[in-house]
């Protein structure tokens, strides 16, 4: 899957670090595991480029797998 973007890792260690913190014990509800899993992605920058795609598909993932579904739609304003 391509969206574009720059290829690389910048540290596995960060990536393994984001990809661990939901599951510390300490985020217990799927809506904070799916929080720290996107604060946690973003904020290390383990790839190179597209840190903020990765960590949404995650966050989309988790909360699909876990048996919820999001209920966003594209033609909410923004600010």
């Amino acid at each position: 899957m391509t969206y574009g973007g720059r290829d690389g890792v910048n540290s596995l260690h960060l990536i393994e670090s984001a990809l661990g913190r939901p599951y510390s014990g300490y985020h217990r509800a799927i809506e904070k595991k799916a929080a720290a899993i996107l604060h946690s992605v973003v904020g290390n920058h383990g790839f190179i480029d597209g840190n903020k795609r990765t960590a949404w598909l995650l966050v989309e993932l988790l909360i699909d797998r876990s048996g919820y579904y999001l209920n966003i739609r594209d033609d909410e304003p923004v600010d």
